[in-house]
């Protein structure tokens, strides 16, 4: 039995922690350099309308680049090993955030998309880190690993938006482009990653020197396994459960600076205090619950009750109420999650392990993308769109989980 605990695990959390703390540090900074008219960004006399839909374009940009490369990212780490995979997908992200820091300076629009575009290639590596903990861990203790990363990820993006809002702030850096600084300590933070996983990280997968990387087959055989009815209505699934996030996470700060008129600083505080929700409920609740009902149960209840708990949102109008019923939709949120990994994981042999998360981060990502890319004007001319958004998505997460047919055969690829 493989052992739930050892260096390497240790060094994935950390991995995680790190990079979603460099993630969090720029999360909030967006949208108050497009919603602020005294930045030099945008046009001044641009509209709320069009700049949301600005908005919605540059997040958008980030996971549709992720949606293209998680996937030869998780079998490039399945054929040539994870620490190699991990190390180009760490780098980009090192670029990305120098390109980010000159972009600010020179309040370049164009070189802020490249960042986001660099941005999105790095975040691909999750998928080699989650291929990393599928290497370490056997079908018992799987679920609970997952949900120790996925906490890892969500104590990084509570620190992360925290020290970011801070960061902006101008009192703070009134000798610097405020805007600048989280991006400068996310470059720090990034860089530190990228010399953790260099000199401490051993590989957990042995390389198939026997096997050749094939940019464009890879493409292909992304379009071929959505079609395995094994995982197809999992896959459906987690595209709804990420877009119900996507309005949450993205857009729900349009409608905090419209209704309640929140701060660069506010923003940071909502993330941080749904971060630390989302990092306490991986990593203790999950495991209780599997106790009690199976993954595919699991994934099922929480995209249901995510969408009633979320529903709640559309009706506050005192900020008070805000922090009241944030806990229990990230909670559900950080349930879900890393249930549905293990779900998929399950369902494949170990010597794919990296393809397929990949693939699943590609769905998930792309509906991340495709969300601001669509709705981002609509989000910005009407606000509480990012609420009904949420709940619309999670009720057909939902369906698509109950639909899915109990565990076949494992697929090989």
């Amino acid at each position: 039995m493989k052992a739930p605990f050892n260096t390497k695990f240790l060094i994935i959390l950390w991995v995680g922690f790190v990079d979603y703390i460099g993630i969090g540090l720029v999360y909030p900074i967006f949208s108050v350099m497009l919603f602020d008219p005294s930045y030099n960004l945008v046009d001044p006399e641009m509209s709320f309308a069009s700049r949301g839909a600005l908005l919605g374009v540059l997040f958008s940009m980030t996971p549709l680049s992720q949606f293209f490369t998680s996937q030869l990212l998780g079998v490039f780490s399945d054929i040539k090993g994870r620490r190699l995979a991990l190390l180009w997908g760490i780098s980009f992200g090192c670029a990305g955030y120098a390109v980010a820091i000159l972009g600010i300076w020179l309040s370049s629009l164009p070189l802020l998309f490249l960042y986001t575009i660099l941005s999105g290639v790095c975040d691909s590596s999750a998928a080699v880190a989650q291929a990393v903990v599928a290497d370490l861990s056997n079908e018992k203790n799987k679920a609970r690993l997952f949900g120790y990363f996925n906490s890892s990820l969500g104590l990084g993006f509570t620190i992360g938006p925290f020290i970011g809002g801070k960061l902006a702030d101008p009192e703070f850096a009134c000798w610097i482009n405020c805007y600048s600084m989280p991006f400068i300590a996310a470059g720090i933070m990034m860089t530190i990653n990228l010399i953790l996983v260099y000199f401490l990280f051993t590989e957990t997968h042995k390389p198939k020197s026997y096997l050749k990387f094939k940019f464009f087959k890879q493409l292909q055989d992304l379009a071929k396994t959505l079609k395995f009815g094994n995982l197809k209505w999992i896959f459906l699934g987690g595209f709804a459960f990420s877009s119900g996030w996507s309005f949450f996470n993205e857009f729900l700060p349009v409608l905090w600076i419209e209704r309640f008129q929140f701060s660069a600083n506010d923003i940071g505080n909502f993330y941080g205090y749904s971060g630390l929700w989302y990092a306490i409920s991986a990593a203790f609740f999950v495991t209780p619950l599997l106790k009690i009902f199976t993954p595919e149960k699991i994934i099922l209840l929480a995209a249901i009750f995510c969408g009633i708990s979320l529903s709640l949102l559309s009706l506050i109008q005192n900020p008070l109420y805000i922090w009241i019923v944030t806990p229990f939709i990230v909670s559900l949120l950080a349930i879900g999650f890393p249930t549905a990994t293990t779900v998929v994981s399950n369902r494949c042999t170990d010597d794919c392990q990296g393809e397929v998360l990949g693939i699943f981060q590609s769905i998930q990502a792309l509906a991340m993308g495709l969300n601001p890319l669509f709705f981002g004007a609509l989000v910005g001319f009407y606000p509480v769109t990012a609420v009904w958004g949420s709940v619309i998505s999670m009720f057909v997460a939902a369906l698509a989980f109950w639909a899915s047919p109990k565990r076949k055969k494992r697929l090989q690829i």
